[in-house]
């Protein structure tokens, strides 16, 4: 398995049968959960710093200090898609729900929307004003949310890259952003030790949650869109309890 140096990300296959990981070694490995050896491993030249599956555990999406992003086949560790077009290191990247679009961004202050079935770029968002740190689809692939390390949160049109809002109210670098899986909400964290929950079903809405004393590196609903859980380097993981009209720790 890896090397002893930064795992970058880890996470369970969508059926949890298996999971992936990648890192400062420069490998992405694939194993299954009853067995301590990897199932598939890929070697990179240079740091992989993301790694995720497809909804159909079929595939998998890679990206990192090489700027190409890598669509691969997880039966045979075949490359069926190169998605070049960055100019700086890929930070995050994802695949659509229904495996066809893949969003990546990157260093070089840009988010794209990419057709894994001919490996294009069908549009490039830009926008943000510093390198976009986090990038993910709503869940019925239609819109795109970014931050990026200058306290910027936008959410774009996924079909046509269109800017339909940016989100303010962060005052230093947002780490992480994802939506709630019933597609309502989303929730970002900053470098400015909170956590940031935002609607968009009629006007854009903000609540903040406070309590960390120290940067929050990451935030994440449940399943069922009801709580959310956040970090921090302060050593501490709280769970907040979400309703749009009530929030409760």
């Amino acid at each position: 398995m890896h090397e002893p140096v930064k795992v970058r990300h880890c996470s369970f296959s969508p059926d949890a049968n298996e999971v992936i990981s990648c890192g400062d070694d420069k490998f992405v490995y694939i194993s299954n959960v009853n067995h301590k050896c990897a199932s598939l491993s890929l070697r990179y030249n240079t740091d992989v710093r993301w790694c995720d599956f497809s909804a159909d555990n079929n595939r998998l999406i890679t990206c990192g200090d090489e700027k190409p992003v890598r669509v691969v086949d997880v039966a045979t560790g075949t490359v069926v898609a190169k998605l070049s077009g960055h100019e700086a290191w890929v930070t995050r990247c994802a695949l659509s729900s229904d495996g066809f679009t893949a969003i990546s961004c990157s260093a070089d202050k840009s988010v794209k929307i990419w057709d894994i079935r001919n490996a294009k770029c069908t549009a490039t968002l830009t926008g943000h004003d510093s390198w976009v740190v986090d990038c993910c689809f709503s869940p019925d692939g239609t819109k795109v949310l970014s931050c990026c390390s200058k306290a910027n949160v936008k959410l774009w049109n996924a079909t046509n890259g269109q800017l339909l809002l940016t989100c303010e109210g962060h005052t230093d670098w947002v780490y992480r952003c994802s939506f709630s899986p019933n597609g309502k909400a989303a929730v970002t964290c900053s470098q400015d030790k909170t956590v940031k929950i935002w609607t968009f079903e009629t006007n854009l809405s903000c609540t903040t949650l406070i309590g960390h004393a120290e940067p929050v590196r990451c935030a994440v609903f449940s399943n069922d869109s009801t709580k959310i859980i956040s970090c921090a380097d302060d050593g501490i993981v709280k769970l907040f309890k979400w309703l749009p009209t009530v929030l409760k720790m």
